[in-house]
């Protein structure tokens, strides 16, 4: 019924603690390996298959050298199940959020997507085991794109932009979105932004009251570049104008609009989402210099003020049913989807409730 896909370089231990997952919950789903490691962790990836081939039902295919994009796009034509899903080796798909989001498709045609809440954490150690150190909710997908046409959902999905890579898709979605990956372009254009922005012109996107994903930010993940470091690189240019050409050409066949009336849709959700990225980047790297830092630091000049802060802080994590505290509870909706995945991470057996 469904098949997970996980492109994994050089990561052999986080891909390992993502198979422990899935045997401890004893998925049922095929996971299909796209593997662009070097050949010493290539090897050591064909040792963990094989260690876990008696519990799962594992490919592994090997593509050294090929980035993310590429992967997705090669296994895409390999996928036999009618629905798929992504993963990172450093993340978990946590199984029930899967299994909710095929039933919801299976009932709603006009969706082409869906998934549930997501997790950010961190831990104290630098490998993919230790305590967890902060958790908080990882906006995955604000809320359902509804809208009735595509260019709509265009709009609003990069106003408002958000990751949609690692929904559940129907398969003809899925392989539609890595078309343009033979195409040379800059990571984040190939690897994220254009198959985002294709796969909300194909149907509605659904976001499910479970618990659906958790992200570890751990040091040896990829990163991408950001604002204007993003906005200057030497690739940019030619890259957007593959996104901008997919796009255009998408919303013409979809739409039935004129090349002049899908590239005024295009440019103007680009825009915003141009502006959204130079603004993140002021407020993160430089705002903080100013007034908010002087603030910052005559606040911290108070006698009792760190109490006092922490003692809110700890209110409102309380009151938060995301929070580790609250997920740690029984009586969390979330206890059960969460508990193997924290018992992996922190390596215990057992926790008091």
């Amino acid at each position: 019924m469904l098949t997970i896909v996980i492109a994994t370089k050089n990561r052999s231990e986080y891909l390992d603690r993502l198979l422990k997952y899935y045997e401890a919950v004893q998925s049922p789903y095929q996971i299909m390996i796209g593997d662009s490691s070097t050949e010493e962790y290539i090897g050591n990836n064909r040792a963990l298959v094989k260690n876990y081939a008696h519990s799962l039902r594992i490919t592994h295919y090997e593509l050294p050298g090929e980035d993310v994009a590429r992967c997705h796009q090669l296994l895409s034509q390999k996928i036999t199940t009618p629905y798929c899903a992504c993963v990172a080796d450093g993340a978990f798909l946590v199984l029930s959020g899967l299994k909710k989001a095929v039933a919801f498709l299976e009932n709603n045609n006009e969706y082409s997507m869906a998934q549930g809440l997501g997790l950010l954490f961190s831990i104290d150690n630098t490998g993919p085991y230790g305590n967890i150190q902060t958790l908080g909710e990882y906006m995955s997908m604000p809320g359902s794109l509804e809208q009735q046409s595509a260019s709509q959902r265009l709009i609003d999905h990069i106003n408002h932009y958000t990751v949609t890579m690692y929904c559940v898709y129907r398969l003809n979605v899925w392989q539609k979105i890595w078309v343009f990956s033979h195409r040379q372009m800059e990571l984040n254009f190939s690897g994220e932004l254009l198959p985002c922005a294709l796969s909300v012109l194909y149907g509605k996107v659904k976001k499910l009251d479970c618990l659906y994903i958790i992200r570890h930010m751990h040091s040896k993940r990829t990163s991408l570049l950001s604002g204007l470091d993003w906005l200057v690189s030497p690739d940019w240019r030619d890259s957007y104008l593959v996104f901008n050409e997919a796009l255009v050409g998408e919303l013409m066949k979809l739409e039935s609009l004129s090349q002049q009336e899908a590239q005024v849709i295009v440019k103007k959700a680009f825009l915003a989402f141009v502006w959204a990225t130079i603004q993140q980047d002021y407020s993160g790297q430089y705002q903080h210099y100013g007034v908010k830092d002087t603030l910052k630091r005559q606040l911290k000049g108070i006698p009792g003020m760190k109490k006092l802060v922490d003692g809110f802080r700890a209110n409102l994590n309380a009151r938060n049913h995301l929070a580790l505290s609250s997920l740690l509870r029984q009586t969390s909706k979330h206890y059960e989807d969460f508990m193997p995945i924290y018992k992996i991470i922190t390596k215990s057996s057992s926790v008091s409730s």
